[in-house]
């Protein structure tokens, strides 16, 4: 069934963004989720598929949206901003999702999925950046 999802909300993407867009979106993904499979590996022990990679990384995108909702949601109502304190804690929210996300999906524990989800920021960071220049 996720990959029916997965499928449907890839061919809805691309028909609503750019070709260019896409081909470095779905580049970007296919990085993300070889970065992951070989952290994983090297920090786990156990050998992990790219379906396990992108199961995990849909994890942890759903949970990451998880954490969005609930702090716009308490900022709503109030004349609040974030930075400070406030944009740290979006940051360890931020973090506690990828991380609660790769444990769920590679079934890793708390310190290995620690070590994959910054790895994988970094280098999704780096992406994001190369890709925003490109397109």
């Amino acid at each position: 069934m996720q990959y029916i999802i997965l499928v449907v909300s890839l061919i809805i993407f691309a028909i609503w963004a750019p070709v260019k867009v896409t081909i470095i979106t779905l580049f970007g993904t296919f990085v993300i989720a070889a970065t992951v499979k070989t952290v994983a590996q090297s920090v786990a022990g156990t050998s992990f598929s790219y379906g396990e990679s992108l199961r995990a990384i849909g994890y942890s995108f759903a949970l990451m949206l998880l954490a969005i909702f609930t702090i716009f949601s308490f900022l709503l109502g109030s004349s609040a901003n974030i930075s400070g304190v406030g944009g740290l804690m979006v940051f360890v929210a931020f973090f506690a999702s990828y991380v609660l996300g790769f444990s769920i999906g590679l079934g890793t524990n708390f310190g290995a999925s620690s070590i994959i989800a910054f790895v994988s920021t970094v280098i999704s960071s780096i992406l994001f950046y190369i890709g925003k220049s490109l397109a």
